[in-house]
């Protein structure tokens, strides 16, 4: 590892700290209230729901809410069924992608 490698690394950790830090210290003893603390675990999933349902409902630009005639919707499906029923990483980007690609093959756009 170079020189300007770590120099690198080690600018963009002060970069971080710099921006993270002053607000950790200044909201640290701010009283968060309970329904705030109990929503908390949701909002990975509304990020992840509000970063593909764009992209699963709307493929070409228009909105197609049809699984049978939308392969990414009908690959999301699937995905989401086999996450809800595996509770792994893997298996549901594999049955997402195989649903996808036998789409592709039978036409489905």
């Amino acid at each position: 590892m170079t020189i300007e490698i770590m120099g690198l690394i080690l600018a963009c950790c002060l970069v971080t700290f710099a921006m993270r830090g002053p607000a950790m210290v200044l909201f640290s003893s701010l009283h968060v209230p309970d329904f705030v603390r109990q929503a908390l675990p949701f909002v990975p999933i509304c990020v992840l729901v509000a970063i593909t349902a764009p992209a699963l409902l709307t493929p070409n630009g228009s909105l197609v809410l049809w699984p049978w005639y939308n392969a990414w919707l009908s690959a999301g499906l699937a995905a989401g069924l086999v996450a809800a029923w595996r509770r792994d990483l893997v298996s549901p980007v594999l049955a997402g992608l195989a649903v996808y690609w036998l789409c592709q093959w039978q036409g489905i756009g």
